[in-house]
């Protein structure tokens, strides 16, 4: 599909976007699997030349756009893909500043209602499986929102993750007080000193763990495939794990329970 728009010379060299030439100058196609985006510099473009591109391409499958999915949005307005939204914000002055993708609220939300479920769920079991039960999800969540623009989403989800576990040491305590249950669960390690931890197993906090080194991960090379044996030193190399993905030990009794 990608094809359709001049990403490659008659050599066989990738071109930018920016470089191409025709209707194909500044367009931009983004897929995975069967979901796939695509920028273009106007309205026009979009509804004049790409999208009867790709619906001739569909017709040619037996497939059609899913009307529901389908929208043309201005990108300043923003628009959420996979979990991320991406949104450009512009100066106060009106000029642009830049496009950036985060975590999108709903993804976040729904997040924040398995830990809280997962808590309910084990509010009276042993307090280190508790917490490597939300490491694990943590990771997981976390693994796949790091490389964007995820600050406040991670500072948002620590401060919640906090209050869920407050409401946990009430309901585990109610005869003690909030100064008791703070001083028996909550330290401070490194540079965290809101740590949630119990008999040196540590709850991972999203904020300070994850919220460095997003913009170091280097671009992928779409033109390449994992399948070609050409390129298999290339992708041997990128999918080695970066050293700061963590992956705790799932406790056995709730490997049965950690699907999301």
């Amino acid at each position: 599909m990608e094809l359709m728009f001049g990403i490659y010379t008659r050599s066989g060299n990738y071109l930018s976007p920016y470089r191409r030439g025709k209707n194909n100058r500044h367009i931009a196609f983004f897929r995975y699997a069967d979901d796939f985006i695509i920028l273009a510099p106007s309205r026009e473009i979009l509804e004049n030349y790409v999208v009867p591109k790709i619906k001739a391409f569909l017709d040619g499958m037996g497939l059609d756009l899913n009307r529901g999915k389908t929208r043309i949005v201005n990108v300043t307005s923003g628009f959420e893909f996979l979990g991320f939204k991406f949104q450009r914000y512009l100066r106060k002055d009106g000029s642009i500043k830049e496009l950036n993708f985060t975590p999108s609220r709903a993804r976040l939300d729904r997040f924040l209602e398995t830990t809280k479920e997962f808590i309910k769920c084990h509010w009276n079991s042993d307090v280190k499986d508790i917490i490597r039960g939300l490491n694990a999800k943590i990771v997981g969540f976390c693994n796949y929102f790091k490389w964007s623009k995820a600050n406040r989403s991670f500072a948002y989800l620590s401060h919640r993750l906090w209050e869920q576990l407050r409401n946990w040491a009430r309901k585990r305590h109610p005869t003690r007080g909030k100064k008791w249950f703070i001083a028996r669960y909550w330290s401070s390690i490194g540079n965290n000193n809101w740590a949630f931890t119990w008999e040196g197993v540590t709850l991972i906090e999203p904020y300070t763990r994850y919220d460095k080194d997003w913009y170091k991960r280097p671009k992928l090379r779409i033109h390449t495939s994992p399948y070609d044996p050409s390129m298999k030193e290339y992708w041997s190399k990128r999918n080695k794990r970066p050293r700061n993905v963590i992956r705790p030990a799932l406790p056995r009794s709730f490997r049965g329970s950690m699907a999301t």
